[in-house]
């Protein structure tokens, strides 16, 4: 036994040593006792060292994938922060993951930026690699001219993995310089007749969804193959033209024994449609079980775990909701109303100020009365005194209420969080609704007023 681990060892360090390059000893630490080690082992043990590096690094490198697979890019990016930028391989793959990271996140200049490192775009090994996804990135940036000069080369490079002809970035690249015949279903028709393999079809029906001719899919299901039906994909793809139809019987139909993200987005949509909002949640979460950054389930997760008081979990999906163009104020305000509810009033503070700082301390009216209300739990009287004021001013009867409050009381915030029992009568709206009877008012006679007219009638005469 004792035999195969040192065989293994010995793999590792050969293998590592040769990764790794060249390897030299270190300065000898202090407070250690080399006696028994000669240089030819401290070498050895420099280089097992070296090796248990190169390994934390490729298991880094594998879980920030599979970080990367499931959607959860913050994790993703963590792991990458623990490989070395070191010009080897693993070095190139940790640019194509934060390329990838960047341009999911919409950050579309920082994903080309690491796509046109030299490690990367100067070996043409590599660049077959990622210049798919440099496509990508001019598609969504319109620039029609990088498009069409890399996909000249990526096409070539990548003909033997294609499966269809590269159709879906060809009639991309027709709608990116404007054709109109992809748009008049020109294209779309030809496509009926090619029903080539699985994939091509599966194309094809992306193609005219995209092009919001989902009538040509259901036109076309019965002359699809049998063997069609066996995809999963393919039947998603039906389901939604059929939810697009609004024909929704149909879509589930389709979708009844898939469990995908996109099948649990479609059954959400028709249950929040019915108004069922706790199966529909129930829906996107299986999504987002499945797909952590699924923008449609995280777009709806988020106003429904408000509605039914989620507010842990409202909070995580805002902060996982990463979209192009996005308002990062409204998040920001989003997330600190969702800190608010799940009363952490600290956190909510942190946001709020980063708000008024960028509004210069006139936000939008919500943002004035989460102001005012944070202000009042963390019992800060000065900044409820400013924030109560900005909002009456503005019209909040409220906040109004509040500044007339705070010149009676030392300290509200204090005052509102007390238990003693307070006394009060029963009171409803609909009371202020009635017209009270009115009573006249008795009084008690103390001395009847005939009797001081007849005093007043007397004569009185003062002996002195």
């Amino acid at each position: 036994m004792s035999l195969k681990i040192l065989t293994i060892e010995k793999f590792f360090l050969i293998l590592f040593t040769l990764l790794s390059g060249p390897v030299y000893p270190d300065r000898l630490p202090d407070g250690f006792d080399w006696s028994g080690y000669n240089q030819s082992k401290v070498n050895q043990l420099i280089q097992v060292e070296q090796r248990d590096k190169r390994y934390n690094e490729y298991l880094h490198m594998q879980l920030s994938k599979q970080s990367l697979i499931n959607g959860n890019l913050a994790m993703a990016k963590f792991h990458l922060t623990k490989v070395r930028n070191d010009e080897n391989t693993l070095y190139r793959i940790k640019l194509r993951y934060l390329a990838l990271i960047s341009f999911i996140e919409g950050e579309f200049d920082t994903s080309l930026k690491y796509l046109n490192n030299p490690l990367l775009s100067g070996d043409i090994k590599y660049y077959a690699r990622v210049c798919s996804l440099k496509m990508a990135i001019h598609l969504a940036k319109a620039d029609s001219k990088a498009f069409r000069k890399d996909q000249a080369i990526c096409n070539e490079l990548n003909s033997r993995y294609g499966k269809n002809d590269f159709v879906w970035t060809e009639t991309l690249s027709l709608i990116l310089l404007g054709f109109e015949n992809i748009l008049d279903k020109g294209i779309i028709r030809s496509l009926r007749r090619v029903y080539g393999t699985i994939e091509y079809i599966q194309v094809w029906m992306k193609l005219a969804l995209f092009v919001n001719q989902e009538d040509i899919i259901i036109d076309t299901i019965d002359e699809l193959p049998i063997r069609t039906y066996q995809s999963k994909k393919i039947r998603e793809l039906i389901a939604f033209a059929f939810y697009r139809k609004q024909n929704y019987e149909k879509a589930q139909a389709f979708i009844e024994d898939i469990n995908t993200p996109n099948a649990d987005n479609i059954r959400g949509n028709i249950m929040l449609k019915d108004n069922k909002l706790e199966l529909a949640y129930g829906h996107f979460q299986l999504a987002l079980s499945k797909r952590e950054n699924s923008v449609n389930a995280l777009e709806r997760s988020i106003p429904l775990s408000w509605k039914l008081k989620q507010w842990e979990k409202g909070f995580n999906f805002t902060q996982r909701l990463f979209k192009k163009n996005q308002d990062q104020n409204k998040k920001d305000a989003l997330l600190a109303a969702f800190q608010i509810q799940k009363d952490d009033f600290k956190g909510a503070g942190k946001k709020l100020e980063k708000l008024n700082k960028t509004y210069i301390n006139f936000p939008p009216r919500k943002i004035q009365l989460m102001n005012s209300y944070n202000s009042l739990r963390q019992q800060d009287m000065n900044s409820l005194l400013f924030y109560s004021k900005v909002a009456c001013n503005k019209g909040d009867g409220t906040n109004c209420w509040i500044y007339q409050q705070l010149l009676r009381w030392e300290n509200l915030g204090q005052t509102i969080e007390r238990d003693e029992k307070v006394i009060t009568k029963d009171f409803s709206v609909d009371q202020l609704k009635n017209t009270p009877k009115i009573k006249p008012l008795s009084e008690s006679i103390i001395i009847d007023q005939s009797d001081i007219e007849e005093i007043d009638s007397q004569d009185t005469k003062l002996n002195f």
